[in-house]
């Protein structure tokens, strides 16, 4: 086992163990606060660069990146604590394309055939790795900075096929 590393059940007894001391102890009292007795145990990704992708995908499968979005603080900040900055200021071409591409083939993945997603992404700046570590097949907070920093708007573009949509733009 790999510390850090995030251990979670719910809203409480979860914790980040950064060694087998810290690991059994969280698991410990995890399981006697969890009602399943189960814990979901994750890779700890603190100190990775967190990015998003805002896209739109049409019923001919056209899809587009709306906005790269980069979350300035690294992880293990709450992303709603985060300052972000559209467009992502630090990405490589060759981080940025294969966010792209696999933004695009998550929507398809996941059965998203029109409107708005957010795909959020976690990179390892020692080593390049890249995760996907969320996906939201719809729009978010994200998309209403997206559609400020680009003009595109990504809200009142699908409010016409789905009327009862409330704008995230004035």
């Amino acid at each position: 086992m790999h510390h850090p590393s995030v251990l979670h059940h719910g809203r409480t007894g979860g914790g980040i163990a950064y060694n087998r001391e810290e690991f059994e102890e969280i698991c410990e009292r995890g399981l006697d606060l969890s009602p399943t007795k189960e814990l979901l145990i994750d890779e700890s990704l603190i100190g990775w660069k967190e990015y998003e992708m805002e896209v739109v995908r049409d019923k001919n499968d056209n899809c587009i990146i709306v906005c790269s979005i980069e979350n300035f603080d690294a992880m293990g900040i709450h992303t709603g604590d985060s300052i972000t900055v559209a467009p992502a200021q630090t990405l490589t071409d060759k981080e940025y394309q294969i966010m792209r591409n696999a933004s695009m083939a998550v929507l398809r993945e996941i059965g998203v055939e029109t409107g708005g997603s957010n795909v959020q992404f976690s990179v390892n700046p020692k080593n390049g790795r890249l995760i996907v570590i969320e996906m939201n097949p719809r729009v978010s907070r994200s998309s209403a900075l997206a559609s400020k920093a680009t003009g595109f708007p990504i809200c009142l573009k699908w409010q016409r096929n789905w009327p009862w949509v409330i704008p995230l733009m004035s």
